[in-house]
């Protein structure tokens, strides 16, 4: 009896996870070979991690990237990516060169991504999720996962803000020279010129009247 073959592909090969579009393979065997072998391809993305808090304009970032082969054959791994939630043309990500190439049956890995943040990227929080493109060359099959199960979310910061500001809790009508202290923060690597201070009130900017004092400083390194 000649052998038959037959192909079936299905999204997600275990019901756990729909994160990853894989194949099952069915062999009919001959008279004499009457059982059915299934292999399964699956893969998956199991979380994306890196820091709490980046700054605008920070370098090399690393966030990590855990990924796990859950079919019964080794896979070819390549076409790394993040997604970022949030301005993300203000992301550049780099795969780390280290990364492993391969992933064998039933194993788990950790890839490294190295981010650099724009100067201009929107301050606040962004969450980060990442895409994995597989490949099974023994069955000609590739699989994309796509959608980790836990992303992660960080809070871009200003490499340049206003920390505090502070003064009396109380003052007087027709009070005069009332400091205020402005405390500056300087994150980045490079100084900071300032060309101008100035306050605003809850009350009428108009029944108050703030001048810098001179002498202060005109940068922040």
């Amino acid at each position: 009896m000649p052998l038959a073959k037959r192909w079936l592909c299905v999204v997600a090969a275990l019901v756990v996870v729909a994160v990853a579009t894989g194949c099952t393979k069915r062999r009919k065997r001959t008279a004499t070979q009457s059982d059915t072998v299934d292999l399964v391809i699956a893969l998956r993305i199991d979380a994306v991690s890196g820091p709490a808090e980046v700054d605008a304009g920070q370098v090399g970032v690393q966030v990590s990237v855990v990924v796990s082969n859950l079919g019964d054959v080794p896979l070819d791994l390549s076409q790394l990516a993040l997604d970022f939630s949030a301005d993300a043309s203000s992301y550049t990500s780099t795969a780390d060169v280290g990364n492993p190439t391969s992933l064998a049956a039933q194993a788990s890995e950790t890839l490294l991504v190295s981010v650099d943040v724009a100067a201009t990227a929107t301050l606040g929080t962004a969450t980060i999720d990442a895409s994995l493109v597989a490949d099974d060359a023994a069955h000609a099959v590739q699989l994309t996962a796509t959608g980790a199960l836990l992303t992660h979310t960080w809070t871009v910061r200003g490499v340049f803000e206003i920390a505090s500001v502070s003064g009396p809790s109380q003052v007087l009508t027709g009070a005069r020279r009332v400091p205020v202290t402005v405390e500056l923060l300087n994150r980045g690597s490079q100084s900071v010129d300032i060309t101008s201070i100035a306050l605003s009130f809850d009350a009428s900017s108009g029944d108050f009247l703030a001048v810098p004092v001179p002498g202060g400083p005109s940068s922040i390194g």
